[in-house]
C-alpha cells in the first residue's frame, strides 16, 4: 500500500508523520512564501497554515516497517503488509 500527499512548497523538515493506535497522522504547517504577497500577485491559490491528514490503517499493515520519502513536493508513505508466519504445529502429548 502507498499513500501520496501533494505538499508543494513544503520541505521534509516541515512534515511530521506518526502512527499510533492504528492511525497514521501526517501534520505540518506551510508558511507564507514572501514572493507570494498580495502586492506581487493578483491571486494566490496555494494555501498556507497548518495541515493534517489522518488515515486509519488496515490491520495487515506492518507499522514497524513503514517508510516515508519526499520528492518534488510529494510525500510518499510506503505501508508494507505484515509478513505472515507459517502455521505453528502443536503436538498433542498423551497423559
Amino acid at each position: 500500500l502507498c499513500l501520496r500527499v501533494d505538499l508543494p512548497g513544503v520541505t521534509a523538515d516541515e512534515v511530521d508523520i506518526q502512527i499510533e493506535n492504528g492511525m497514521l497522522r501526517l501534520r505540518g504547517e506551510r508558511g507564507v512564501d514572501e514572493s507570494e504577497t498580495r502586492e506581487n500577485h493578483m491571486r494566490v491559490e496555494r494555501p498556507h497554515g497548518p495541515f493534517s491528514v489522518q488515515v486509519a490503517l488496515p490491520p495487515s499493515v506492518d507499522a514497524q516497517r513503514v517508510r516515508a520519502s519526499h520528492r518534488n513536493g510529494v510525500v510518499e508513505v510506503e505501508l508494507p503488509k505484515r509478513q505472515h508466519d507459517p502455521p505453528n504445529r502443536i503436538d498433542i502429548t498423551p497423559r
